[in-house]
């Protein structure tokens, strides 16, 4: 799959605050963007186990990428990278 057919929504949905969840095959993901910090950030975390967020492995990966589109986009080849 292409980086830019992951059915992630726009950058104004994150700008504006709002959380995403989401998978593809066996890859899921939480987005929460963090506008209220310095520099604001987009917060992720990734996981393989099927389960929902709260039900999450502990040690799934997690990572920050800059609340800018470039930022996105960053995120958006994170969640198809292989590993966990």
């Amino acid at each position: 799959m292409a980086v830019y057919d992951l059915p992630l929504p726009q950058f104004d949905y994150f700008q504006f605050g709002n959380c995403h969840t989401g998978s593809h095959g066996a890859v899921r993901w939480r987005i929460e963007p963090r506008t209220k910090e310095e520099p604001p950030a987009i917060h992720a975390w990734r996981w393989k186990n099927g389960l929902c967020f709260e039900k999450r492995e502990e040690d799934c990966l997690e990572a920050d990428f800059p609340l800018t589109p470039e930022g996105l986009e960053s995120l958006r080849g994170w969640l198809l990278e292989p590993g966990q």
